[in-house]
């Protein structure tokens, strides 16, 4: 009796000490304050800037009704002007007996009215679709790495700068082929303003906080906004330059924030993450909460302590079981970018006003995402696979919905922009859910590898997209039919082989797999869980005291080892 007060005792002293030691978690001794709002008005005007850029794109391949001078020249009357084929004006156009283009009832200028992209030159469009996307996959292993090396801030200054810059010489290009090599810098530098970002915030905010900022300054609303301001100029060139000076507005506010103390502790840069960590606190007003000396050594060694455990791509391929999960979660991102990709596009062959329907795209976009949100904290029964089981499911009838009425030829222009606007509204949550199950599967030091393979077939994906739109302009349905049929094997797959994540004790919230194998009487004897900084051990039969005794203390000197590489991926 007296054995098991003592052992009581020392179980609860451990988890005092630890909790009274635990400061790994350096964003939340930066607490919340003016610094985090201007870090989250960054994130807003970054996130704006790369929204405008993905939807500019659906605005620059917009082609306005056209006819052939000549040939309405030859017509007996006006009123034939609207029974003459795409064919036919091609033809004419072809044959040199076109030498005009009128565009009538034109309701945004693009690209295709600047340079006559129409017919047999319509692939051009396309093409530059493929440098913008193909440069989004280069960018992101490239600018990560970039940040990951010279730092979070000095990354994000040249990507916010480059990213502006080319946006405005975009308005002044005076050929497709300059306009295209502005495009192919705005994708390559714009793919790493958002990986760098998002990671500045997480460095910089604390948990509590990280959602709400990315909620309100998210993608969605940024294509909203994006939306209003196409509806406000309607001509490419001044678009462009005035959305692509947004992001000098936020390099200004980045010229007052400082580098991420937790970037800087992991590089051996103590005394300058300290700096940084005061600065920000006097920005706050909270320099009387500054930690001691002895805090501030306790958080650089555990800091440190993660790095020297960090996981290499390789191990990936070490278990089956990795691997099978690394593959379909990865497919699963693939087709996730095409089908919101696709549906992005579809907005041109809509019915009704353009800026309507990309405004409407936008705001189903985000209240699905938060609509989720709110099913997945309030209804604790509904996990991951249900909620995106049911989510695909809505998409494969979406997708075949609109398959069949592109390949009847049938003019149901209400039915599919509905199907258009449910499909878009179920892609958001898809994203969000799809990304916490990428985190919840795998162990705490092999995330940010996996989030690498599963961000660059996200890019792969919007790289294939365009090739799928220049082949339907000979049969409509082939990219919904390809959309439709990823989207199929991806939720059986999914179904088949992805376990549920939501409250399991390897995500994210209730910790990590440790390795216990280096002590085979505590891996028999005993579990050690996790759980929110606490000791719950449990016992699998009647083994006595000093194992119970190992385990405890195995686990209090890997334990903030263990908290610090979840607080890096959280």
């Amino acid at each position: 009796m007296e054995m098991e007060e003592r052992t009581e005792k020392s179980a609860r002293a451990i988890e005092q000490s630890c909790k009274a030691t635990n400061y790994a978690d350096v964003e939340k001794f930066l607490y919340c304050g003016s610094y985090q709002i201007v870090v989250a008005v960054i994130y807003l005007f970054a996130c704006f800037v790369f929204a405008f850029n993905l939807i500019f794109m659906t605005f620059m391949i917009l082609e306005p009704p056209w006819q052939c001078e000549p040939y309405l020249n030859m017509t007996s009357s006006s009123s034939n002007l609207s029974n003459v084929s795409l064919d036919d004006r091609c033809a004419l156009l072809q044959s040199g007996q076109c030498t005009n283009i009128t565009w009538v009832n034109v309701t945004f200028y693009s690209v295709v009215s600047e340079w006559n992209l129409v017919c047999d030159k319509k692939n051009i469009l396309y093409s530059i679709l493929s440098i913008q996307m193909g440069a989004l996959l280069v960018g992101t292993p490239l600018i990560g790495r970039l940040a990951d090396r010279f730092g979070r801030k000095p990354i994000l200054c040249l990507s916010m700068i480059s990213q502006a810059s080319f946006g405005i010489a975009t308005g002044f290009a005076n050929t497709w082929q300059v306009f295209a090599v502005c495009r192919f810098f705005v994708g390559l530098f714009g793919a790493g303003l958002t990986s760098v970002v998002g990671v500045y915030v997480v460095e910089n905010v604390s948990k509590s906080y990280r959602l709400f900022i990315m909620a309100i300054g998210g993608m969605n609303i940024g294509m909203i906004l994006s939306s209003c301001l196409a509806f406000g100029f309607q001509h490419w060139r001044p678009l462009t330059m005035t959305a692509s000076s947004a992001g000098f507005v936020a390099l200004l506010l980045i010229l007052f924030t400082c580098e991420s103390p937790r970037w800087l502790i992991l590089h051996g840069r103590a005394e300058q993450a300290r700096r940084s960590y005061r600065y920000i606190l006097r920005i706050n007003g909270k320099q009387a909460k500054q930690m001691n000396d002895d805090q501030w050594k306790l958080l650089v060694e555990q800091a440190q302590r993660y790095r020297s455990k960090r996981a290499s791509f390789w191990d990936i391929f070490r278990e089956t079981q990795l691997l099978i999960r690394t593959s379909i979660l990865s497919f699963a991102m693939f087709v996730m970018k095409m089908i919101s990709t696709l549906l992005m596009f579809s907005m041109d062959d809509m019915a009704g006003s353009i800026y309507l329907n990309a405004v409407v795209y936008g705001l189903v976009n985000w209240l699905g995402g938060l609509s989720c949100s709110f099913i997945d904290r309030a209804f604790r029964r509904v996990g991951r696979k249900h909620m995106i089981g049911t989510l695909l499911s809505v998409v494969i009838v979406c997708t075949l919905g609109i398959t069949v009425t592109k390949w009847l030829d049938l003019k149901l222009h209400s039915l599919e922009r509905a199907l258009v606007f449910i499909g878009a509204a179920t892609s958001s949550p898809l994203w969000i859910s799809f990304s916490l199950v990428t985190m919840e599967s795998f162990p705490t030091s092999l995330r940010s590898t996996v989030s690498g393979v599963t961000s660059m077939l996200v890019n792969i994906g919007g790289l294939v997209i365009p090739q799928l739109l220049l082949l339907a302009l000979k049969w409509k349905p082939i990219p919904w039919i390809v959309v439709t049929v990823l989207t199929t094997i991806c939720l059986l797959s999914f179904l088949a082989k992805i376990p549920e994540t939501k409250a399991s004790s390897e995500n994210g919230k209730t910790g990590t797999i440790i390795n216990w194998r280096s002590n085979g009487l505590c891996r028999e004897k005993c579990f050690p869980v996790f759980h929110r900084g606490s000791i719950r051990m449990q016992k699998q039969d009647a083994h006595g005291e000093s194992a119970r005794n190992i385990c405890i203390r195995l686990w209090a000197e890997e334990v903030a080892t263990v908290s610090a590489m979840d607080l890096t991926m959280s």
